[in-house]
């Protein structure tokens, strides 16, 4: 959910057409270009005003947001299960940053004690052997997480990483999501409404246009190596 990165030449491009006027008026690789360019721009306040009081980076602020969102407010990209948990692919393919750091993120995440990680297998197994034991619920594990996926959450391996943030990790995120929508109240202020709607539909089209038809299927994006 927050943005990181950008690329020079969408700069360039971004500038260059600013400076031409065209009959027709803004062009589809207008906005297409100057989406780069607004991310690119983003960063600095990002860092220095959202992130001002936190010692998290941004890359790991941006994990912590996504699953705040899904745990919190029900968000579909990445979304969660009735007990907040986010899939490992799913939180994958949700966030900005570079996603071969991904595990080395969450293991530090998870020792500062901000996110839970669990494996499908592990428990789904401890489900179906409550009921043998003669228990109403799961007991719930040393490890802290609370017992009982019903079943393996569907279309996972059983060794799929799910993971979930924690009641620490949602109070050191909240305000930096409360000090992100004040960033955009700011920027966005005096835009009328009718504005705001249209640029919130078109980036929604374009990601939706975007989206590789395996994402669109639910199918996992071919990768190397095991989630």
């Amino acid at each position: 959910m927050l943005c990181a990165g950008g690329i020079a030449w969408h700069t360039r491009l971004v500038q260059a057409m600013s400076n031409t006027e065209h009959p027709g008026g803004v062009r589809p690789v207008n906005c297409l270009a100057s989406i780069f360019l607004t991310r690119k721009h983003l960063l600095d306040p990002l860092r220095h005003v959202v992130l001002r009081n936190s010692d998290l980076n941004l890359e790991e602020a941006d994990l912590l947001v996504n699953l705040f969102g899904a745990a919190e407010f029900r968000w579909t990209d990445p979304p969660a299960d009735e007990n907040g948990f986010v899939t490992f692919r799913d939180l994958r393919q949700s966030l900005v940053h570079s996603e071969t750091l991904l595990s080395r993120r969450l293991a530090s995440l998870q020792n500062r004690g901000y996110v839970e990680v669990d494996m499908v297998v592990r428990r789904a197994k401890q489900a179906a052997e409550a009921p043998k034991r003669g228990e109403g619920r799961l007991p719930k594990p040393k490890n802290g997480l609370a017992g009982g996926l019903a079943e393996p959450l569907s279309g996972l391996r059983g060794n799929s990483r799910i993971i979930r943030i924690t009641a620490v990790g949602k109070d050191k995120v909240r305000p930096i999501w409360e000090a992100y929508e004040n960033l955009a109240n700011q920027m966005l202020r005096g835009v009328p409404k009718a504005d705001l709607d249209a640029h919130f539909r078109v980036n929604r089209l374009i990601q939706e246009r975007i989206r590789p038809s395996w994402l669109q299927l639910g199918v996992a994006a071919p990768r190397n190596g095991a989630l």
